[in-house]
């Protein structure tokens, strides 16, 4: 299996030229080149908007990421953050960000305070209503 692994990541390195980086690097560096792949990255993840909200089509923190067209690692580094803290508070495990990382949440994802605290509280919701399912 390692073998296999070890086998794949060298014909992705090779193709790419992004030895040793994640697919997300890798995504992530091609859009800073290409406009018109960032553009078409944004318009594929608008696709899966029906699915990081709510049954009743409410917002959640995916939801704000996804229309502000960046990754978790993205938007964890705009707001001084990790990629496993954006996780978790997208998947509604998290919902005390410090006010700062509010304020660089709300920056880069274009919303306001008021926004991001009732996405912040739907994604919590989503996590509760897949626990009692």
């Amino acid at each position: 299996m390692m073998k296999t692994r070890q086998k794949i990541m060298v014909d992705v390195s090779a193709e790419t030229g992004h030895k040793g980086l994640t697919l997300d690097a890798k995504i992530a560096a091609r859009k800073a080149k290409d406009p018109k792949f960032q553009q078409r990255m944004r318009e594929a993840a608008k696709g899966f908007m029906p699915l990081t909200q709510t049954d009743d089509g409410k917002l959640t923190v995916t939801s704000l990421r996804i229309a502000a067209g960046l990754t978790q690692s993205e938007l964890a580094q705009q707001t001084n953050s990790r990629q496993p803290n954006i996780s978790a508070l997208e998947a509604g495990q998290r919902d005390n960000p410090n006010r700062e990382t509010m304020r660089l949440l709300c920056a880069a994802l274009a919303c306001d305070m008021n926004t991001l605290d009732m996405a912040i509280e739907n994604s919590k919701a989503m996590l509760a209503q897949f626990n009692r399912q």
